[in-house]
């Protein structure tokens, strides 16, 4: 795209990372390092039309400058992606003031392309917190699971707020029974009160990391109380994030749509894969891969059929050089 992006970040490694991740999808970037260098640049240079934003937790006063003058006429008119190392409720509240802003966290900095590219879409209704699904979508399905049914009923009228679909459990045990009741897909993330009556939530999370046929499935843990163990044994157990029931609401969503995010981009990952293996297995020609061991990790059936295998599990797993290229063109051994 011909728009030109502002990037303002102190740090030199994630502007190099942020000026990667954007290159794709706009030529004409522009990086400064101080706010004060990005007021400069704001005011004198007409052809900005959006701009990166490190939010900073200490706000000194160029910083509260930049910020006053991107809600002043014609700047607040500038879509602004703010980037945070995690969902402070002041970035919350400013994004939610201000049309044209999103807020995303550092972990998702690789997500600032597409998020840039809907604040530029005409009429766009993106403002504050992003939008977990767009039109035409998958919606992002969560599991949410609490003892506490006053609890359940809350979040699932919070996160419904948010295009979500929700379904809840009241104990480990009945989320497993629902997990196993859907196909293994259905789910993207279960949320889960870590402290239960039965089993606590950490138990679950271990049970789907467990299950190769729930890989994919996103796991957060919630709780009342902050303990280190309870966060250190959640994070070990395969939890992405560990959630506070005492945040603000703004901050949960927060912390769910970025989770969102990150099942999405698995997701199309997933039909990416899908659909170039089903074009690799439709050729004539026999073609196999291997990972970086040198195992092999695909074959399609005309590989088959040509090295007189039956099934695929005959070769998968297998040391390519083993399996098939033991042996050169003259049917000697190859060492």
């Amino acid at each position: 795209m011909s728009r030109r992006i502002l990037l303002i970040a102190e740090s030199s490694t994630l502007r190099f990372l942020l000026k990667r991740s954007l290159k794709n999808s706009y030529d004409d970037i522009v990086e400064v390092r101080t706010n004060t260098d990005g007021i400069q640049q704001i005011e004198n240079d007409p052809e900005i039309k959006g701009i990166v934003l490190n939010w900073l937790v200490t706000q000194l006063d160029e910083f509260k400058s930049l910020l006053s003058l991107l809600n002043s006429p014609p700047y607040n008119q500038l879509p602004v992606v703010l980037i945070a190392a995690q969902a402070d409720e002041k970035a919350v509240n400013w994004v939610k003031e201000r049309e044209h802003s999103a807020l995303t966290l550092l972990a998702q900095f690789e997500d600032v392309p597409s998020i840039m590219g809907d604040l530029f879409e005409e009429d766009s209704e993106v403002t504050g917190i992003l939008s977990t699904m767009a039109l035409g979508e998958e919606p992002v399905r969560i599991l949410f699971v609490d003892d506490s049914k006053s609890s359940r009923a809350y979040y699932v009228r919070v996160l419904e707020r948010h295009n979500y679909v929700v379904t809840t459990a009241e104990s480990v045990e009945d989320a497993w029974r629902v997990l196993n009741e859907n196909p293994a897909s259905y789910f993207d993330l279960v949320i889960t009160d870590y402290f239960m009556p039965d089993e606590n939530g950490h138990t679950l999370c271990r049970r789907i990391r467990k299950n190769p046929e729930m890989h994919d499935l996103l796991t957060a843990v919630m709780t009342g109380t902050y303990f280190d163990d309870v966060i250190d044994i959640s994070l070990r157990s395969g939890a992405i994030e560990c959630m506070f029931k005492e945040e603000s609401d703004q901050l949960s969503v927060a912390r769910v749509a970025s989770m969102a995010r990150m099942a999405k981009n698995q997701r199309s990952e997933q039909v990416e894969r899908q659909r170039l293996s089903d074009i690799l297995s439709s050729l004539g020609e026999g073609v196999y891969g291997v990972n970086t061991k040198g195992s092999i990790n695909f074959v399609n059936p005309a590989a088959l059929n040509i090295l007189n295998y039956d099934k695929e599990e005959d070769l998968i797993g297998s040391d390519a050089h083993d399996k098939l290229h033991y042996i050169d063109e003259n049917n000697k051994q190859v060492p």
